[in-house]
């Protein structure tokens, strides 16, 4: 059975051999074609880069923007709490404002000594960095007004 064998040896080798040619020139193919994807790929990634770098840039400067504004309303919210807190229970607000540099207020009581007292407490209230939270209160007017027997007063403040 050996020398049977022995010819179909160098046959099946040039069999084999022939078929690993031609699996290693589809593998060379199928590398060729990998590598021209892998190459297109890399460019499609590099421009979605390219595209996405002033995007992100501005989202970046948003979210600083945003941050800003966090801080900002922050600080409004403290103002509005201490404006609210020292107004008492005799004086109403019919006008808030603010800009960037002051606050506006517009109201009305029953008398000229609760708003000045109203004057005073702002004046006083404290800034937890130090100092004085709103560094001036300017009385801009005090106006009275009267209904039937009662007399009452308008205000206008203006903190800075």
């Amino acid at each position: 059975m050996l020398k049977h064998n022995l010819p179909l040896l160098p046959n099946r080798a040039a069999g084999d051999a022939r078929s690993l040619r031609i699996q290693l020139a589809a593998e060379q193919a199928i590398s060729a074609v990998d590598s021209k994807n892998v190459t297109s790929l890399n460019e499609q990634i590099k421009q979605i880069q390219d595209a996405t770098a002033p995007v992100e840039a501005q989202i970046a400067g948003l979210n600083s923007m945003l941050a800003t504004l966090k801080a900002s309303r922050t600080e409004t919210d403290d103002d509005l709490r201490e404006i609210m807190g020292s107004l008492g229970t005799t004086l109403y607000l019919t006008q808030v404002s603010q800009t960037t540099d002051k606050i506006d207020l517009a109201g009305g009581g029953p008398t000229t000594d609760a708003i000045y007292q109203y004057a005073r407490a702002l004046s006083s209230v404290k800034d937890p960095k130090g100092g004085n939270r709103f560094g001036s209160v300017v009385v801009e007017s005090i106006q009275e007004s009267a209904t039937g027997d009662t007399i009452s007063y308008t205000f206008k403040f203006t903190l800075r």
